[in-house]
């Protein structure tokens, strides 16, 4: 059989894990075999939007009809048509799929854009794609198209690309599909839905293994950000051994990486190593550290194990977890500098359980050969062993009604109901039915994989009514007007009404919408999503006006409506939970803390050493820099009066404002060591957060544990803190906590450098409780009880 295997060839040319699969699994192929081989690949352009684009097309083109099997390996190699192929997944583009942390969604508007869209929308699985080239030909020729829609990464090429490679690994003639890991298997949104992916893994192209002695740390890797490298070095201030560590590879990071190592001459950088010298660097070494952030593979870990080394890993690092178990082939920990450290010192002074557990792991990686694997895959594609798909079974639907947008996610309620549902759309299929504004008009998309927000506008015929009632009491009282007003928008209500017929659960955001939505909930299971105690927080933000009380009796009658009809209510804190039973006599049984969190993944930690280097290399090491982040709602504005008067006590500290907040600001006169950087991108939230010294929380009121403590505590700034802006969080020794009073002492007092175990603590709780999928799987146990 004459085989091609297809790849891509990256421009400029490097050599990666990617290009020694191709060569290996061409190579064996041919001589441990009886087929024949042949590696065809095409040079790959993807700085921009267009060269993508074109990169795709090349591959669509390509007729490889001489070959009885075709390979496809790494995107967008399965574009080749071809009747009889199977795809051995490396990835598709990652900062397309499972890194992207971009809006979801195309802004309508564009006509050319919307042409584009409107034909991938009507044609799923189209025989070809031969107009839908023909339709981006047209769009690029196009004239001033705004250029926000060629963002790279974007929403729409996000979209464009996953369009492709669904119908490229659809293709009538893909008979089935493997994946270099379990790693890569487990990202279903990478698949036709309800693909079975073959695990086949595939070995370096290292050939003369061998166990030596166990000297000293090795390290080889390409010296690039997302391999993490620089926790390694960090590690090694806190490693008690008397031990070197290796560095072998070149890459973009590696003065930075020197310069972070420069002060400890235990660490040496070898820079470009043969493989020959590698075995031996290998051979010699007392143990790999390898902790790259959710690699595909991990190639480095079969090669320490195919030399009998033990492998240090953490629990974040994707593919080196399919082989490191702890105390058995080496171990795995947080991705903190101290437990990594700790492991490091471990081996250092037990080299017989290095050599214990190198052994073990030969023994696990010793079957993962080249000729396993070329067999295999062709097997997959000869046997009828692949199934390219099994029955679908169907996904439970969520619905959310919400009398406030949901995305994108500016106050602290929408952040937390973004993070938690976009979680649980990993399980059900979730859907948002919110009430918009004018501005903003009427939509429905996708904001999250397998989430959907349904926006509806109010109509003018409900601002009226809301005006009316908003002159009596001189605010915003949106959500208590919608209790009976809501049908005066019928968009809306047709809206609600059709999802919730589709649900298997209904979610009420707040208690607003019940009034109206529960004459369609049947058999669905319901909801509260109590974010606070709703009658006491209008009771205690509506002005002593005539009509207060009346107003009041309606939250309070819709409210305890919801909690006696819902099946569980979620509150944000212990407390909410107990205001509400106090209140409304509930069943303690039905309610459940859903604790407010933070997505760690996103969020880069720096510890007090990195935070220091930054400092310094910015030129910000002579000034101390102190936070306050968050939106205008009112305990948030109650918190910057009180860091105004702060700041004239503290006058060598800079302080600053962050978040919509600062649109309050913008005209007052502000102490002359106070700024306002107003509401910034979530990459520029993360380089503030890496230079500042301290995050403050002067919080007095409100309801539930604040969302701005966790990001602070997740990026390893030290926090300070009123006592009731920690309510809800149990290590008190993870932040600074006084009352408002003391603050102007601890901040003329504050030394980062001392922090330095607080920050790693914080970080590690918020990590164990606090983090998003924790939360959210927990949920979902719950929900399945019920």
């Amino acid at each position: 059989m004459k085989i091609a295997i297809v790849g891509p060839s990256p421009v400029p040319f490097t050599v990666g894990g990617c290009e020694n699969l191709l060569w290996g699994l061409t190579k064996s192929i041919n001589e441990e075999t009886e087929h024949v081989a042949e590696l065809i690949k095409l040079p790959s352009k993807e700085h921009s939007f267009w060269e993508l684009i074109e990169t795709y097309y090349s591959f669509y083109q390509l007729d490889l009809s001489q070959f009885d099997l075709l390979i496809s390996t790494k995107y967008p190699s399965w574009m080749v048509r071809h009747p009889n192929s199977i795809c051995y997944m490396v990835h598709t583009l990652r900062g397309l799929y499972d890194t992207y942390h971009w809006e979801y969604s195309v802004t309508p508007g564009c006509e050319a854009v919307d042409c584009v869209l409107a034909y991938m929308e009507q044609n799923e699985r189209p025989e070809n794609l031969d107009k839908f080239f023909a339709l981006l030909w047209k769009l690029r020729e196009t004239k001033d198209i705004p250029k926000e829609y060629y963002a790279f990464p974007g929403p729409l090429i996000r979209k464009l690309v996953h369009y492709m490679d669904q119908w490229g690994l659809s293709q009538e003639g893909v008979k089935g599909y493997a994946a270099i890991s379990n790693t890569v298997r487990d990202r279903v949104e990478y698949y036709p839905e309800g693909a079975v992916v073959h695990t086949v893994y595939p070995p370096s192209t290292l050939t003369h293994y061998h166990a030596g002695e166990y000297q000293y740390v090795f390290m080889i890797s390409r010296l690039d950000a997302p391999k993490r490298i620089h926790m390694l070095i960090q590690a090694m201030r806190y490693v008690k051994a008397p031990v070197k560590l290796l560095i072998a590879g070149t890459g973009p990071e590696a003065q930075t990486l020197k310069n972070l190592a420069k002060d400890d001459d235990r660490i040496e950088f070898l820079g470009f190593v043969k493989d020959e010298e590698v075995e031996d660097y290998y051979a010699n070494c007392l143990v790999v550290p390898y902790f790259p952030y959710d690699e595909d593979l991990g190639l480095i870990t079969i090669e320490a194990m195919m030399h009998e080394k033990p492998v240090i890993t953490t629990n974040d690092a994707g593919g080196p977890n399919e082989f490191v178990t702890n105390g058995k082939t080496g171990f795995v920990t947080r991705f903190h500098a101290k437990e990594i450290a700790e492991k490091i010192d471990y081996f250092a002074t037990h080299p017989e359980e290095a050599k214990r557990m190198g052994r073990n792991g030969f023994e696990l990686v010793s079957e993962i050969t080249w000729k396993r694997a070329a067999t295999k895959l062709v097997a997959l594609a000869t046997s009828g062993e692949a199934s390219r798909t099994v029955a679908k079974s169907r996904r439970k639907k969520l619905v959310i009604a919400s009398t406030f947008r949901i995305y994108p996610p500016v106050g602290g309620g929408q952040a937390r109901s973004y993070a938690l549902y976009k979680e649980l759309a990993k399980r059900y299929d979730v859907e948002i039915v919110s009430l918009g504004i004018k501005d903003t008009g009427n939509y429905s998309k996708e904001i999250a994989k397998n989430m959907w927000e349904t926006s509806i506008a109010r109509t003018s015929e409900q601002r009226e009514a809301e005006w009316e009632i908003e002159q009596q009491v001189h605010m915003p009282v949106s959500d208590i007007a919608a209790i009976h007003n809501i049908e005066k928008t019928t968009e809306y209500c047709k809206e609600l009404e059709r999802a919730i017929r589709e649900s298997d659960i209904v979610v009420m955001s707040h208690p607003y919408l019940y009034q109206y939505a529960k004459q369609f909930i049947t058999k669905q299971q319901l909801i509260y999503d109590a974010q606070d105690a709703e009658y006491l927080i209008k009771k205690a933000m509506l002005p002593d006006v005539p009509i207060k009380e009346e107003l009041l009796e309606q939250v309070f009658a819709v409210e305890q409506c919801l909690l006696e009809d819902c099946h569980l209510a979620i509150t944000c804190s212990k407390e909410d939970q107990e205001q509400l039973a106090a209140l409304y006599h509930t069943n303690p049984e039905k309610m459940y803390v859903v604790a407010n969190g933070v997505d760690t993944k996103a969020i880069k930690y720096e510890d007090v050493r990195s935070r220091l280097y930054q400092q310094r290399k910015r030129g910000l090491d002579t000034e101390q820099i102190a936070i306050f982040m968050g939106s205008k709602h009112g305990p948030n504005l109650e918190g910057c009066e009180a860091v105004l008067s702060l700041a004239k006590k503290c006058p060598d500290t800079k302080f600053y404002f962050m978040g919509t907040q600062c649109e309050v600001y913008q005209k007052r006169k502000l102490p002359v060591n106070l700024g306002l950087l107003g509401l910034v991108s979530d990459e520029e939230k993360q380089r503030i957060f890496s230079l500042a010294d301290l995050a403050l929380n002067p919080m007095f009121s409100g309801s539930g544990t604040n969302l701005k403590m966790f990001d602070y505590m997740a990026a390893g700034l030290p926090v300070l803190t009123t006592k009731f802006g920690s309510r809800g969080i149990r290590k008190k020794e993870s932040f600074f906590v006084a009352e408002i009073e003391e603050w102007a002492d601890i901040i003329n007092q504050f030394s980062l450098e001392e922090t330095e175990e607080m920050v790693e603590q914080a970080r590690n709780y918020v990590e164990d409780e606090f983090d998003w999928k924790v939360i959210a799987d927990q949920l979902m146990e719950k929900l399945e009880e019920k």
